[in-house]
């Protein structure tokens, strides 16, 4: 088992019974380095969004294929009943990609 981080991405290979495991998970690790974009969306602790403070338990992103991308935009719902956050990537103003409904974040109006 290995793991890799660069620009907020944190990568962990296991592998069993592979005879070159360390050359296979660093070749694994550059190709998704080098092939996509990580997005963060919220980042640990206090964000601001849209006049709300959103406070994340964790670093919460996504990861997007770099030949899929000439623009991306970002729709975040924010519901401060639910006290939820989700929303979805729109990409190349055409494709909608869902983002994951977000959990343990505490909204506040500020």
């Amino acid at each position: 088992m290995t793991a890799s981080e660069k620009d907020n991405q944190l990568l962990v290979c296991c592998t069993f019974d592979c005879g070159s495991d360390f050359s296979f998970h660093q070749k694994m690790y550059e190709n998704v380095f080098d092939n996509y974009y990580y997005f963060v969306l919220l980042n640990k602790g206090k964000n601001i969004i849209n006049n709300y403070v959103i406070y994340s338990d964790r670093l919460v992103g996504k990861r997007f294929e770099k030949s899929d991308i000439r623009t991306i935009t970002f729709v975040y719902y924010i519901n401060v009943d639910s006290n939820s956050f989700s929303g979805y990537a729109l990409i190349d103003n055409e494709r909608k990609v869902p983002l994951v409904n977000i959990s343990n974040v505490y909204l506040v109006k500020s």
